[in-house]
C-alpha cells in the first residue's frame, strides 16, 4: 500500500477523532509487513540452503564412488557413501520441515492478514461500497469494526496453527 493511501485513511479517521486508532492501525500494518518480509526471506533462504548443501553432498557423494573405483580404498568407499547420502538426506529432511512449517505458514499467514488490512483501507479511502453510503463517522465506526474483525481473524488463524504446530 502507498503512503497517499495510509495518509488518506489518517485523514477520514482524524476528522472524525479516530487519532489513536490510526496510530495503531499503522504500528499492526507496519509490523505485518515487515514480518511478511522476514519470514519471505527466511522462508526462500532455508529453501536455497537446502538445494546447496544437497546439492553439495551429492556431488561429494558421487566424487567419493569415482575416486573409489580407481584407487585401492575400494572397501571404504561404500561407507562413505553412504554417510555423504544420511547427511544429505537428514539436511533436506530437517530444514525443509521447518521452512515449510514454520517461515512457510507464517509468511502467508502474515501476507493474507497484510492484505486484508490493505483492502479494508483502500476501500475506507477511496470510499468504495460500503463506505460510499456511510456519512464520516458511521464510515470510521465500522472501518473500525472490520479491522478489528480482520486482527481477530489473523489471531484465531495463529492460535490455531500454534496448536497444530509440530516442533
Amino acid at each position: 500500500m502507498d503512503d497517499r493511501s495510509l495518509e488518506r485513511v489518517k485523514k477520514q479517521l482524524a476528522a472524525v477523532g479516530e487519532d489513536d486508532f490510526f496510530s495503531e492501525l499503522q504500528d499492526v500494518y507496519v509490523h505485518t509487513a515487515k514480518k511478511s518480509q522476514e519470514n519471505k526471506i527466511n522462508h526462500f533462504g532455508l529453501q536455497r540452503r537446502i538445494l546447496y548443501i544437497s546439492g553439495l553432498l551429492s556431488f561429494v557423494n558421487v566424487l567419493i564412488t569415482m575416486v573409489g573405483c580407481f584407487s585401492e580404498m575400494m572397501p571404504i568407499i561404500p561407507v562413505l557413501s553412504a554417510i555423504a547420502a544420511m547427511i544429505s538426506v537428514g539436511n533436506t529432511l530437517l530444514l525443509g520441515k521447518k521452512a515449510m512449517r514454520k517461515y512457510g505458514e507464517t509468511w502467508l499467514r502474515h501476507q493474507s492478514h497484510q492484505a486484508a488490512m490493505e483492502f479494508e483501507m483502500l476501500a475506507y479511502a477511496f470510499k468504495a461500497p460500503p463506505y460510499d453510503t456511510l456519512d464520516p463517522e458511521s464510515g470510521a465506526e465500522y472501518f473500525i469494526g472490520q479491522i478489528l474483525k480482520v486482527w481477530k481473524a489473523n489471531q484465531q488463524l495463529f492460535a490455531v496453527n500454534m496448536k497444530n504446530f509440530d516442533t
